[in-house]
């Protein structure tokens, strides 16, 4: 016996869902290349701070931050504050002195917002959805109780498109290159990932170790670190970290996610971003399905945030970091190897690809 169809406004919830997250997706991937393309024309792009939002004072995470903060390089736009329609007329409503205006022609960057939406299926197979409260009881009462999460689409702007918005009272200190240098090399010491040199660079999941050349055989210290950054994202995949690696088993989906890590890491610190990858972030996402994309991009931008936790001075949120108190022996062992580490040896074949 066939099921009775789903309501049909409860199907097109689902189906908006689906084709929003589609449009994030291909515009998050066109923003790729058209980056991709400058960098291999020879720009070097701008560093691109995490996006917040100025009304609310909360910072854009996830795929929302990946997606602000390539569209910010794109387009070249230094002010990290984005803001819906609405909340500009709330800033408007309570800054009289201002009248700050989305300057005419311009366009926003749609961005998702997420719902968990709860709901049982009975016997005739129609839907029903539920509050939280109804959810609660239907699970006392021994009902199936389902769920989906489902996307809906918002719009918001750059500051950088708004005629009369103030100027930022403070804002973001640049580090130069051997700040960001010292931030790299502190914060690869304190996550207590072990690093050694080696001809090639490669993650190597069975010893749980990043491996690269040493900076004098790589064209410079931007790309030695280009490079830590990119492996050192693929270690926190390990089973005593994310355990994303052993659960996924997926090494092009893994390549993928470093592949979007890479890019907000040289957004954010001025650092070489991937070029040549154009077929590979086109096939690679058109193969994947726009869930397990949107994830990636999500994932990605959880190490950037835990960076920058770091880079305040704040214990990163992840469980596995570790602990302040033990930052400071980990940074002085750490640059001991470093003075007594000799000549690499030959490395086996890469375990995992950079």
């Amino acid at each position: 016996m066939s099921q009775t169809p789903e309501p049909q406004e409860k199907k097109n919830r689902f189906s908006v869902s689906r084709q929003v997250q589609s449009e994030f997706v291909n515009d998050l991937v066109d923003t790729m290349l058209k980056l991709s393309d400058k960098v291999q024309a020879g720009e070097k792009p701008m560093p691109a701070q995490p996006p917040f939002c100025p009304v609310t004072g909360h910072a854009y995470g996830g795929a929302s931050m990946t997606r602000l903060m390539l569209e910010s390089i794109k387009q070249g736009y230094k002010d990290d504050r984005w803001l819906t329609f609405n909340q500009l007329q709330k800033y408007k409503f309570d800054n009289k002195d201002f009248k700050p205006t989305v300057r005419k022609g311009q366009h926003g960057v749609k961005l998702l917002r997420t719902e968990d939406v709860a709901f049982v299926v009975d016997d005739r197979g129609k839907w029903e959805f539920l509050t939280e409260d109804s959810a609660k009881e239907r699970k006392a009462q021994g009902q199936k109780v389902q769920h989906k999460t489902v996307f809906y689409p918002y719009t918001v702007f750059n500051a950088s498109q708004i005629d009369g918005f103030p100027s930022k009272e403070h804002p973001a200190p640049k580090l130069d290159d051997a700040e960001r240098h010292a931030l790299i090399e502190k914060f690869a010491a304190c996550s207590a990932i072990p690093v050694e040199h080696d001809e090639r660079p490669y993650y190597d999941v069975m010893s749980d170790t990043v491996k690269l050349p040493p900076p004098d055989k790589m064209d410079g210290m931007d790309e030695y670190q280009a490079m830590k950054l990119r492996l050192l994202y693929h270690a926190t995949g390990h089973a005593n970290r994310e355990n994303r690696i052993e659960e996924n088993m997926q090494p092009r989906f893994e390549e993928m996610r470093g592949e979007m890590f890479s890019l907000l890491a040289g957004a954010r610190y001025g650092l070489p971003m991937p070029t040549n990858n154009a077929d590979l972030w086109k096939n690679e996402i058109a193969g994947m399905e726009y869930r397990m994309a949107f994830e990636a991009t999500a994932d990605a931008s959880r190490m950037l945030a835990l960076m920058d936790q770091f880079a305040r001075g704040e214990q990163p949120k992840a469980p596995w970091f570790p602990k302040q108190e033990e930052w400071p022996a980990m940074t002085a062992e750490t640059a001991t190897k470093q003075e007594m580490t000799p000549p690499a040896e030959p490395a086996p074949a890469p375990r995992m690809r950079m």
